[in-house]
């Protein structure tokens, strides 16, 4: 695409303008969208939005009163335009759920699915079972391992078993003494879910800022009827950060700190 500059002209002529935009007057974005489904409410949160978009523009004959008159001769042309929005950008993701989290991350059981898997000795066990590697052995066809429980008719079961909530209540309920401190501790560092399920179920909408600001200048001179020269310069300056709330992102992807994306200036 080719652009160009338009020219002064004789008379003086100008513009000023704009463009604005706020999240009150704009519906969520579809990705914000949230339904408490125990409650049946819709908690959905809005992320920020303030546009403002705004510039001027300015030509005419270079006249300078008693000195010189630029009329058919002399002209210039310039505009200017600033551009400032704050964004909420909608982030999802999965985060350790409520249960998880307040279990000190040993109850697994919101994993378990309606669905069964068979293992080499025939035990049924349903899909999402959580399996103690220090029981991994040779059995039957392949290699067996027990699930997490201590119910003592669960415990080493032979062939055909069928593990469930109803037959073992512990299952998925890992033993605190197995679980690595240092991972705890990382597992913390992830904020509380906003939605409920295993996955999908956070949501935040961190700010981004945007500034922006550019211009163009334009000079024209006529010698005569067939000679005619132009000089134009164009400038603009952006900045964008993500802003994001340190108490409430903190995963590896969501960086606590405001991070700039990009930054130029480009003179032509």
């Amino acid at each position: 695409m080719n652009a160009t500059i338009k020219s002064g002209t004789n008379s003086f002529h100008g513009t000023v303008w704009e463009f604005f935009r706020n999240d009150k007057m704009d519906a969520a974005d579809y990705f914000e969208r949230r339904i408490d489904t125990t409650a049946g409410t819709n908690t959905t949160k809005k992320g920020e939005l303030r546009q403002n978009q705004y510039g001027f523009s300015i030509g005419g004959p270079v006249v300078i009163p008693h000195l010189f008159d630029g009329r058919n001769k002399v002209f210039f042309f310039g505009d200017y335009e600033g551009f400032r929005r704050r964004l909420g950008v909608p982030h999802t993701g999965g985060v350790p759920t409520a249960q998880e989290r307040s279990s000190g991350y040993t109850n697994f059981q919101e994993l378990l699915q309606t669905g069964t898997q068979t293992d080499a000795l025939g035990r049924t066990m349903p899909f999402g079972t959580i399996l103690d590697p220090a029981t991994t052995r040779t059995a039957g066809s392949g290699v067996v391992r027990d699930p997490f429980t201590t119910t003592p008719a669960c415990v080493g079961a032979g062939a055909g078993f069928t593990y469930s909530l109803a037959t073992c209540p512990d299952l998925n309920i890992l033993p605190a003494d197995r679980l690595d401190p240092n991972a705890i501790a990382l597992l913390d560092l992830y904020p509380a879910p906003t939605g409920s399920g295993i996955s999908s179920n956070y949501a935040v909408s961190p700010k981004l800022k945007e500034d922006r600001q550019s211009f163009d200048t334009r000079l024209d001179v006529n010698f005569s009827s067939k000679d005619q020269t132009f000089s134009e310069r164009a400038s603009m300056d952006a900045r964008v950060f993500a802003q994001h709330d340190q108490r409430r992102t903190r995963r590896p992807e969501l960086s606590p700190h405001d991070t700039c994306f990009s930054r130029g200036k480009q003179p032509h």
